[in-house]
């Protein structure tokens, strides 16, 4: 089976009209054993609060988050770019945070 996706560059608004979504999606992530900068316990309430101060950096163009959606429009994983960095780490700067729930990779999307 093939599962149909869509990239698409999401905006301050478009974080904040997905922040369910996307809160489910780093909850799973962090609640998966993923590292990316979250310790357990990990809380709906923290993973809202990232999304809410990503939407605040993207406005202020510091980073770009690019999300695969689904054939319903809704986001199943995401990539964050960060484009302003301190100058003491280039290295952060090529590392972005790629970010997928669980189950749209059961139904054929990348696990890498």
């Amino acid at each position: 089976m093939t599962t149909s996706f869509s990239l698409r560059t999401l905006s301050r608004d478009d974080i904040l009209h997905h922040l369910p979504a996307l809160s489910d999606i780093l909850a799973s992530c962090v609640n998966g054993g993923a590292s990316v900068s979250f310790m357990l316990p990990f809380s709906a309430h923290t993973a809202t609060t990232f999304w809410q101060h990503t939407a605040d950096s993207v406005a202020a163009g510091e980073r770009i988050v690019l999300a695969a959606l689904d054939a319903d429009e809704r986001p199943v994983g995401t990539v964050q770019l960060i484009t302003r960095q301190p100058e003491t780490s280039p290295i952060v700067r090529m590392s972005p945070n790629f970010w997928f729930t669980k189950m749209p990779v059961a139904r054929g999307l990348p696990t890498r």
